[in-house]
Formats: structure tokens, C-alpha cells, sequence
């Protein structure tokens, strides 16, 4: 949930720290958050907007929603990607929604890598 997901992120700086003594270097550039939530409800509405106040400029402004081709191909250890449209055990435009899903985030946070490397961590 979005208390555990903020609580993580302040543990983070510890557990660099950890690794840092542990004699391993750590070359984080920075965060990047997002959030994969149903965006039609007020309340994921409230917890984008305080997550965006967290991570600032560093929020993906692209969504991971909560599709139906997520759900079953979770409960056949598939993803959208690999699973096959012959054997998928649910609607074809539901897998086809996800896997576009899917590749829509995966463009936008190799997008905001991109960005991130080009500008220094920025």
C-alpha cells in the first residue's frame, strides 16, 4: 500500500548506507516514482498527487493500471508479454490491452532513464 511504499523509501538512504559499509559501492542516481492504481478512484487520485509531492519532478506521469490481463496472467506465473494468446485463459483484448499497457510503461520509464543519464541524475 502507499504507507509501506513511503516507509520503504525513507528506509532507503539506511540501506545504501548498509551496502556502502558492506564495502560495495552503490551508484544510485536517483529515484524515479510511479504508481499502478485504479486512476478513475479519488482516493488513487490523493495518493498520486502525495506521491508526485514526494518524488517531485521524478514521478512517472505514466500509470501501471490494474488490468484484467494482469490479474490472470499473475495466476499463471505469465506476463502480457509472454503469454500466449492461444492458451490465455480470458479475453484477447484484455491481454492485448495489458501487453500495450505494459509497453507503454516500459517506454516511459526507459524514457525517464534516458533523461536522467543525459542530464547528470537530474
Amino acid at each position: 500500500d502507499f504507507h509501506s511504499s513511503l516507509k520503504f523509501v525513507a528506509s532507503l538512504p539506511a540501506l545504501i548506507d548498509s551496502i556502502e559499509q558492506d564495502g560495495h559501492t552503490c551508484n544510485l542516481i536517483g529515484n524515479v516514482g510511479f504508481m499502478s492504481k485504479i486512476l478513475n478512484k479519488s482516493d488513487h487520485k490523493i495518493c498520486h498527487s502525495q506521491a508526485k509531492e514526494v518524488f517531485g519532478a521524478d514521478m512517472l506521469d505514466m500509470v501501471l493500471p490494474r488490468l484484467d490481463g494482469f490479474e490472470r496472467c499473475g495466476e499463471t506465473f505469465d506476463t502480457v508479454i509472454s503469454a500466449n494468446p492461444a492458451t490465455y485463459d480470458g479475453s484477447t483484448e484484455a491481454l492485448k490491452s495489458a501487453k500495450s499497457a505494459a509497453e507503454d510503461f516500459a517506454k516511459a520509464v526507459f524514457d525517464r532513464i534516458e533523461f536522467i543519464r543525459t542530464n547528470g541524475g537530474m
